[in-house]
């Protein structure tokens, strides 16, 4: 039976909201580099997160069906947006690497110079 009535099947309400999106990436993001600035190793930790938030992203902004139907109904705004809040939290992970701890000096307070032990 073939239906003579057009389907309007809107893609707009199957999307996460830009505040939705925004909040999961500021939470990652704040997460990752926590946790890469605390210690290193746990990379491996945040990494894998990351990845799972960007699979879990662009596979419908990147639907060759899908795709033009979000462009139309929400604009490249939101397609931008939605690039951006995936691999925001990449970025913080290298933040978090790259940027150093510092370490209370262990050392012994040297006397001054001026000062003399005679």
């Amino acid at each position: 039976m073939v239906n003579t009535f057009p389907i309007l099947a809107e893609v707009a309400d199957k999307e996460p909201t830009l505040a939705w999106l925004w909040t999961v990436a500021a939470v990652l993001s704040v997460a990752s580099f926590a946790l890469c600035r605390w210690r290193r190793w746990t990379a491996i930790i945040a990494i894998p997160a990351a990845v799972f938030w960007i699979c879990l992203l662009l596979p419908e902004i990147r639907d060759r069906f899908v795709d033009p139907a979000i462009l139309q109904e929400l604009g490249r705004g939101y397609v931008t947006q939605t690039y951006l809040a995936a691999f925001v939290p990449m970025l913080f992970i290298v933040f978090g690497l790259l940027r150093k701890r510092r370490e209370p000096s262990n050392q012994i307070m040297q006397p001054t110079a001026g000062r003399s032990d005679a």
